[in-house]
């Protein structure tokens, strides 16, 4: 919520009806509030209006939805999945793949999601990285290519 701002734009999912529902972050309540979620741990919480663009005929009120909203985008960022990167002496890394071995190279990366990161410097576009890299790995050591499902 820190990094909202009204005019955002938001979309809606698991509200109950088909599709996606599109609209604007018009409010963002000033004050949040603490709740304890199902696995009883204490949740920091801010209300945020949205006001939809095509409200459907039957929307209901006090469900939970699924809602994201668009903090930050740009269409020529390089992105690298957040299970190929990691930490390592205070620096993300990634482990490149190269003739077939996986080489440690420092990352330097900007905005991020749980799923992605935005890359601003160490891979270029369409590198391999190793995904979910092993402790054991190594800077040379030998990979295989990944299979693809049939």
């Amino acid at each position: 919520a820190v990094r909202m701002r009204p005019g955002m734009p938001a979309t809606i999912t698991q509200w109950g009806g088909d599709g996606v529902l599109t609209g604007t972050v018009r409010r963002i309540d000033p004050g949040g509030f603490t709740k304890v979620s199902a696995l009883g741990v204490d949740e920091q919480r801010v209300d945020v209006t949205i006001a939809l663009d095509a409200p459907p005929a039957r929307l209901g009120d006090g469900y939970r939805v699924e809602t994201h909203v668009v903090v930050w985008r740009s269409p020529a960022a390089l992105m690298a999945p957040m299970s190929g990167l990691f930490r390592q002496g205070g620096h993300w890394c990634a482990f490149v793949v190269k003739d077939g071995r996986a080489h440690l190279q420092t990352v330097a990366i900007a905005h991020q999601t749980e799923d992605v990161a935005e890359v601003t410097g160490g891979l270029q576009a369409g590198e391999a990285i190793v995904n979910y890299p092993p402790d054991a790995l190594r800077d040379g050591t030998a990979v295989a290519p990944e299979r693809k499902a049939p």
